[in-house]
């Protein structure tokens, strides 16, 4: 009986350690998912929108508004710091995320991530971004809370959804106008332009001078 015991035992570490081992093995998440002002994060935003991007002025001007907006949280969900629950940017990317291979969780993204008040690096919130979002990032095949998927969508949309914004920019050229454009022609809020501009001008003067 000791025997059958001890041989049990042994059956049941060996398990547990091929499955701490697999564990260990597993392969990281093929995207990024960046966090609250975090300085190796913002490093790392600058130079993936920088990839996208057609010139340094304007990923400036992308660099002030995903600051302003999330604070450089790419699964921000609107005032999840008010909420109970600690998780709710998590939670909710996994409920979307469920379906966004075959785009059963589309209209739930749609209408929660704008009745919560925005999503993502830039807090989209307009049902055209909303929209425009999702099929990005389903077609991207990634997570909606993927950094570099959000970077590729924020200069796709300045480009297609709003090329005010680029109309504007390339009257000045600089990254002061790229964050006014940003603030009153892709955000739609011209009341804090000159944060934006400011901003701009900070992450420009960081990265690029």
């Amino acid at each position: 009986m000791k025997k059958l015991l001890i041989c049990l035992l042994i059956c049941l570490l060996i398990i547990e350690s091929a499955v701490a081992y697999a564990r260990v093995d597993e392969p990281a998440p093929a995207y990024r998912v960046t966090d609250v002002r975090n300085e190796e994060d913002a490093q790392w935003l600058w130079d993936t929108v920088n990839k996208y991007s057609p010139s340094e002025e304007l990923t400036a001007g992308i660099m002030g508004f995903f600051f302003r907006e999330s604070g450089f949280k790419s699964n921000c969900v609107a005032n999840y710091y008010l909420t109970p629950s600690l998780k709710v940017c998590e939670e909710f990317t996994e409920a979307i995320d469920a379906g966004l291979s075959d785009g059963s969780t589309r209209e739930q993204f749609i209408e929660q991530a704008h009745n919560k008040g925005g999503y993502g690096l830039g807090q989209w919130w307009a049902f055209s971004y909303l929209e425009a979002f999702y099929d990005f990032a389903q077609e991207w095949g990634t997570s909606i809370s993927d950094a570099e998927m959000q970077c590729a969508f924020v200069v796709w949309s300045i480009e297609n959804q709003r090329p005010i914004v680029l109309n504007q920019f390339n009257k000045y050229d600089t990254a002061r106008a790229a964050g006014n454009a940003m603030a009153c022609l892709y955000d739609g809020a011209p009341d804090v332009a000159g944060m934006f501009a400011d901003l701009a001008e900070q992450y420009y003067t960081l990265y690029v001078k």
